[in-house]
Order: structure tokens, then C-alpha cells, then sequence
């Protein structure tokens, strides 16, 4: 069987590579938000959302969140993420362009649950290590050659229909499924898997 569904990068205009560059696409066009190294302040975070609920929830923003992403592009958060909706909750609350909305050291151990297919990821880079709480993790049709990092947390992982060839992160204990069906994966990467 062939690989259907991986990445052709000649039918689409530049694509992220890796996956901190996929989750930073992914998170512009689904909620609206650009990532951000802007240090987070918890305290001030949770004073901007008591000053929102003051205001009636919003943050005024003049950008709807609703109206975020590619025409055309499906638009129901569930797609991409579980905690979709929580975050545009907080994105409506805080504005798209929230400092600490916008923050990795916030977002990544935010999310527990991604996909994030066809999105001509390459790479696992080691960003994905900043997910803590993540895990639940779809990069099935990307273009995969290895997996060599994945979050500490990660339970499912689902890789289909990528060309993975080797398997060669860190144990991950709490790694309960790893789905890498239609790969060309052999019984050496089964057993680095193992």
C-alpha cells in the first residue's frame, strides 16, 4: 500500500516543517493567536480576565475570533484540539493579541489534546518536549521520517500514513498507543518502538 495522504510540497505555497512551526500556523488560523516568547505573568493574566468579566466577558478586540482562519477552512475547534474551545473562551476574554495569551510558556502546557494532520510536518522537533500536559497527539499525512522527540506526557500518539523509518526518542512511560499505519516502518523500528 502506498502512502496516501503524505505531504506533496509542490501543490502548496511554503508549509511549516516543523512542528513548533505547524502549531504556530495551526494556532494563527484556528484561534487568531501568534505565538509568542513574551514572558507570562500569571498574576497579571489573571487580573486582565477579572477586568474582562467586568467588562462584560470581552476584550473588545476588533479582530473576531470567529471569523479566523483560511476561507473555506472547517473552523470547529474540536478538529484540531479538545481544548480548543476553552482557549477561544479565554481569546474572547483576553483579545487574540493578549501578551500572555499569546505566551509558549502558557500555551504549550495548556494543550492535552492535538492534531494536527497534513500539515507537511518533517520533524518532531524537540519543541514538542514543551507540551507537559499533552496527551493526546495526531500527526497522521505529514511527511515523518523519524520520531525522535515527543512529550513527557504523551499516551496516544497517531502516525499514520507518514514515511516513518525510525523510532528513536526517549522512553516515554506513559506512552500507551503509538499508531503508525501505513508507514514504511520495518521490524527494527517496531522494536525501537518496543
Amino acid at each position: 500500500l502506498g502512502l496516501a495522504g503524505t505531504c506533496d510540497m509542490s501543490t502548496r505555497k511554503r508549509q511549516p516543517k516543523t512542528f513548533k512551526e505547524a502549531f504556530a500556523t495551526t494556532l494563527l488560523n484556528r484561534a487568531g493567536v501568534t505565538l509568542s516568547t513574551a514572558p507570562l505573568n500569571k498574576e497579571d493574566m489573571e487580573w486582565e480576565l477579572q477586568q474582562a468579566v467586568r467588562l462584560g466577558g470581552f476584550a473588545g478586540d476588533e479582530t473576531r475570533v470567529d471569523d479566523v482562519g483560511p476561507p473555506g477552512e472547517e473552523k470547529e475547534g474540536s478538529v484540531w484540539s479538545e481544548n480548543a474551545e476553552e482557549l477561544m473562551t479565554l481569546v474572547r476574554q483576553l483579545g487574540p493579541r493578549s501578551r500572555h495569551l499569546s505566551s509558549e510558556q502558557f500555551l504549550k502546557p495548556f494543550f492535552r489534546h492535538l492534531a494536527l494532520p497534513e500539515l507537511c510536518v518533517r520533524d518532531l522537533d524537540d519543541d514538542v518536549a514543551r507540551f507537559t500536559k499533552l496527551t493526546f497527539l495526531d500527526v497522521s499525512r505529514n511527511g515523518l521520517t523519524s520520531i525522535d522527540n515527543l512529550p513527557p506526557s504523551l499516551t496516544f500518539l497517531k502516525a499514520y500514513n507518514n514515511p516513518l523509518s525510525r523510532f528513536s526518542c526517549k522512553p516515554t512511560p506513559s506512552l500507551a498507543f503509538v499508531g503508525i499505519g501505513y508507514s514504511k516502518a520495518n521490524s527494527e523500528t517496531l522494536e525501537q518502538i518496543a
